[in-house]
């Protein structure tokens, strides 16, 4: 059944109508054809020429003039999400190189706000084009996932989790969250690590790891909720001002139901 295609932007959408089970979604600056394929994965047909009134995609039409000219990518995205949290709605989406600048003022901002990040005020990129670059290749990657939230048009927070193309490897990523300090304690962070995992159990991850300072006790709690364990302990990993504190390793474990 032919269905009009939903509106998951702002940018303006092509007249043109998507079979049931596929979703048309701007990305950068091209539109993509997203359906779901196996192991949880998004797989999108990007037409790389212009639409035009009436185009309809479908799978399997081989003679199709814009299936003819498309491409298939393995890309690690996600459906955009409203969240509800203390104080009101977020939606969290992936991120892309129209966010540049908001990211380089979130990092700045978040640098200045605590000292809970890895980054001081004057060691954040601040070069939009390298920013820029930076997040179309983790847009265009199968293994990496950037995320960010926003709450009434303003980016509060970002999560990552960053992967391996390399068989041993693979199966595990690492994970960072950051969230602006009068968004604390509002649920936001939960939100973010939780969209992060549920990407990864879609995608058969198994070892999630992070790294958090001590004093950071607010994230360790949300951590160990979220189903992550202490694994060890890097003494003085961590400098602030004189005064140095430890790091603790953590993760969580989903192992394949199969798994010996």
């Amino acid at each position: 059944m032919l269905r009009p295609a939903p509106l998951p932007c702002r940018c303006e959408v092509p007249s043109v109508r998507v079979l049931e089970g596929f979703r048309l979604a701007r990305i950068e600056h091209h539109w993509y054809l997203l359906f779901r394929a196996h192991a949880g994965r998004t797989v999108a047909l990007a037409a790389l020429g212009t639409t035009r009134p009436g185009d309809v995609y479908c799978d399997g039409v081989r003679d199709h003039r814009l299936f003819d000219k498309a491409r298939f990518l393995d890309m690690a995205i996600i459906e955009p999400r409203a969240f509800g949290i203390r104080s009101g709605t977020a939606t969290i989406r992936v991120t892309d190189s129209t966010d540049a600048g908001a990211t380089i003022a979130l990092r700045l901002a978040m640098a200045q706000e605590t000292e809970f990040l890895a980054e001081e005020p004057g060691e954040v990129r601040t070069n939009v084009e390298e920013e820029a670059g930076f997040l179309t290749k983790k847009l265009s990657s199968p293994v990496d996932l950037h995320i960010l939230a926003e709450v009434e048009g303003r980016v509060v927070g970002i999560a990552s989790l960053d992967g391996s193309t390399m068989s041993r490897f693979e199966h595990g990523v690492r994970l960072v969250l950051g969230v602006r300090r009068d968004s604390w304690r509002q649920g936001l962070g939960r939100a973010l690590v939780k969209t992060l995992l549920d990407w990864a159990d879609t995608r058969g991850i198994v070892r999630i790891a992070l790294e958090v300072v001590e004093t950071n006790v607010g994230a360790i709690r949300l951590y160990e909720s979220l189903g992550f364990e202490h694994e060890g302990r890097l003494r003085c990993r961590t400098k602030l001002g004189g005064t140095y504190f430890d790091n603790y390793l953590m993760a969580r474990i989903r192992l394949p139901t199969n798994a010996a």
